[in-house]
């Protein structure tokens, strides 16, 4: 697996992660009666029991998110060790704006206090380049 790929994997896991989240929040609206109109719907074999059907699926939601809460807190930690073996700052400050907390490329420029936004691009590239010794360097140890 290339840098980009292990650190696009952090990314999507935090994306997966925060939809379920808001799935759960719409649900546990309506489980609680407090939702109005809602673009969820919600499937039951009863059509008087909207409320039941939403307490199910949010009983099954909270379920997924403890597990991609696990998964994404495991790739985040192996992130953070991967990020923590490069010994350039500025190649560690994008890796972490990007892909841990999540900021755009204009956020990152900002932060950065870059000119333009090629120069985090840049930035980027090369980072990903002395991620990727740090990964190949802990396969080999695992070895």
């Amino acid at each position: 697996m290339t840098s980009k790929q292990f650190f696009n994997s952090v990314l999507q896991a935090r994306e997966r992660l925060q939809m379920l989240k808001d799935e759960r929040e719409a649900y546990l609206s309506m489980a609680s009666g407090t939702g109005g109109t809602s673009d969820v719907y919600v499937k039951s074999t009863d059509p008087h029991s909207r409320t039941e059907s939403a307490a199910i699926r949010l009983s099954e939601l909270t379920e997924m998110l403890d597990a991609q809460t696990k998964e994404c807190l495991q790739l985040i930690t192996r992130a953070r060790e991967v990020i923590a073996e490069i010994d350039n700052q500025p190649y560690q400050r994008v890796l972490t704006y990007r892909y841990l907390l999540g900021y755009r490329w204009k956020d990152i420029q900002d932060r950065m206090d870059y000119m333009d936004i090629k120069s985090a691009f840049r930035i980027h590239g090369w980072a990903l380049q002395a991620a990727q010794k740090a990964l190949d360097k802990q396969a080999a140890n695992a070895e």
